[in-house]
């Protein structure tokens, strides 16, 4: 099948995961400059506001005072990403990646379940698992929800010698007005030791999101 030169070229699978890996190592690299550029008088308040994209018209909310930062990647795609001044490892990011017509919607890329292992760590040629003592990776789902259209996962990043993260994602398939179809994966994340004091903001920032 022809797909244009803006539209995913490789297999469901690959595609999701790709961009699970993608936007957790495209964000680490805004939010390192961020953090870098952010000083201790910017420390963010705990009040949510309203984020719309100008391109896009997507919206959801961020913390007010959290750093932004705006990278166009290759093959069309787009990543927003905000960052705690304070501490660049609490952040919210947004990647949206253009689809070819045959992507109809969310479930062109397979179940909740199928899709929810694409965003934990798989070792080995069988795409097994990973486990801390054999690869120092290992990621648990804690909780897959499906609303409104939307795929929504918890879930935790354990890694050697790394803080353990705890993630919220959200993956929905969009139609943009002017730009088709988009693949749009919107994660909030922190370390798992201060979860009990963020996940309530967490969770508020995956459930504002509304395509435009």
């Amino acid at each position: 099948m022809t797909r244009s030169p803006s539209a995913l070229p490789m297999g469901r699978r690959a595609a999701v995961s790709s961009l699970a890996v993608l936007s957790s190592q495209a964000s680490v690299s805004s939010l390192a400059v961020l953090s870098g550029q952010a000083s201790a008088a910017d420390a963010p308040g705990t009040e949510l506001q309203l984020h719309k994209d100008r391109e896009y018209g997507d919206s959801f909310l961020v913390p007010s005072g959290w750093a932004a930062s705006e990278n166009e990647l290759s093959g069309g795609r787009k990543l927003v990403a905000f960052a705690d001044p304070g501490d660049s490892d609490s952040n919210i990011f947004i990647l949206w990646t253009p689809l070819a017509a045959d992507y109809t919607s969310l479930g062109s890329f397979g179940n909740i379940n199928y899709v929810s292992s694409t965003f934990l760590p798989t070792c080995g040629g069988d795409r097994s698992a990973c486990t801390l003592a054999a690869d120092g990776i290992e990621g648990r789902l804690l909780e897959s929800v499906a609303v409104r259209g939307s795929y929504v996962y918890d879930y935790v990043i354990e890694q050697s010698a790394q803080p353990t993260r705890h993630l919220r994602t959200l993956v929905t398939v969009a139609l943009e007005e002017g730009r088709g179809k988009q693949l749009v994966t919107l994660t909030a994340q922190c370390r798992e030791s201060k979860h009990a004091e963020l996940s309530q903001m967490l969770s508020k920032v995956i459930d504002s999101y509304k395509a435009s």
